[in-house]
């Protein structure tokens, strides 16, 4: 009985530290994913680590710009704002890159998102 309440354990451990975040090429599917997974109000330092469980590579940024963009056309700059940015490549030598804004309001809790993907490579 104890072997199997361990293995039990071992595989709910497992299970819920599987990433659970599904992304795309859509770009709308994509933030209604990120909004699923870090809602708004949700808290800049609860947000870094929910995204970086995901595989996501972020910082916060403080009183900054980024470009913000249609597709793959950018189409203006957005700040100075507070924010989260947030990185992800999978594959080679192609890759699918996907960049996350999560905009802070004054109490550092997301009030905005926003996602770009594309592809990189030589």
């Amino acid at each position: 009985m104890k072997i199997k309440c361990a293995l039990f354990g071992a595989l709910f451990v497992i299970g819920c530290n599987a990433p659970q975040l599904s992304l795309s090429d859509n770009t709308a599917s994509n933030v209604a994913a990120i909004q699923s997974h870090v809602p708004t109000r949700t808290d800049a330092s609860m947000a870094i680590e929910l995204m970086s469980d995901e595989g996501f590579t972020c910082n916060i940024e403080r009183n900054a710009k980024f470009t913000v963009s249609k597709g793959t056309s950018p189409v203006g700059v957005a700040g100075p704002m507070d924010f989260v940015w947030c990185d992800k490549q999978k594959g080679s030598p192609v890759a699918r890159r996907w960049q996350v804004i999560l905009v802070l309001d004054k109490e550092d809790k997301v009030k905005e998102h926003s996602v770009t993907t594309g592809l990189v490579g030589p």
